[in-house]
């Protein structure tokens, strides 16, 4: 399986699996193991799926969104920072692990991304998403990141999207919108303050994105989730 930013790969327990690198560029990856009383879980809640009924699909490769990656950084950097419970840590893990089994599907090689791109601009583009999630709070431009990046920003906006299938902006908005929905599931913050941290600024902009990503006011959203 060809993976590389912005993919999970899902093993079935039971099989071997071999990592291996066709570029120079460094990788990170990490890898989540469960206990098989766990996979007994997920079983029960997504054995319908094709990919568990099926023998002959031991492993399948997901194109993340914006919102799973962010689920990702936030752990690690709960991890990294060995300040946090473990409750909070498993809760998002579930979270994580709810986001990939919902787009879970048969696996099919993307065919738009050529080898020679994938070795001149993976790290480009492991760079830009890495100055996004720590900075997403800042006001920043499209020149500071490719500047970061050392490419072009037309250049750059183009290899994003290619890699991505999202613009550089709609993946910040994306982050900021995942940042302000965690807040307001687990937070008592004011709705103004929510936004703001998130990197709107204004209540009028934060609450206008929400609702077109939503299809609801954050008030209402707080409501149904305290109501759940």
């Amino acid at each position: 399986m060809d993976s590389y930013t912005g993919c999970v790969i899902v093993t079935k327990p039971g099989y071997e699996h071999t990592v291996t690198h066709t570029h120079p560029v460094p990788d990170e990856c990490t890898i989540i193991e469960f206990r098989n009383e766990f996979y007994q879980d997920l079983l029960e809640q997504y054995g319908s799926l094709l990919f568990f009924k099926s023998n002959d699909l031991h492993s399948t490769l997901i194109n993340t969104k914006t919102e799973t990656e962010f689920l990702h950084f936030q752990i690690m950097k709960l991890v990294l920072a060995n300040k946090s419970g473990k409750l909070e840590i498993d809760s998002l893990v579930i979270e994580l692990v709810e986001k990939v089994l919902m787009n879970i599907s048969e696996y099919n090689p993307e065919q738009r991304i050529a080898s020679r791109l994938k070795k001149n601009h993976l790290q480009t583009i492991e760079r830009a998403k890495e100055f996004i999630r720590e900075n997403f709070i800042q006001d920043i431009s499209l020149g500071e990141i490719a500047n970061h990046c050392h490419i072009s920003p037309f250049h750059f906006s183009r290899l994003f999207k290619t890699f991505t299938s999202y613009s550089p902006h709609q993946f910040l908005l994306n982050i900021r919108l995942h940042h302000a929905e965690m807040l307001l599931k687990n937070s008592s913050l004011p709705i103004a303050d929510i936004g703001f941290s998130s990197g709107f600024n204004s209540v009028e902009h934060f609450t206008t994105a929400f609702r077109l990503q939503y299809n609801t006011a954050p008030s209402k959203f707080r409501m149904g989730k305290t109501i759940q």
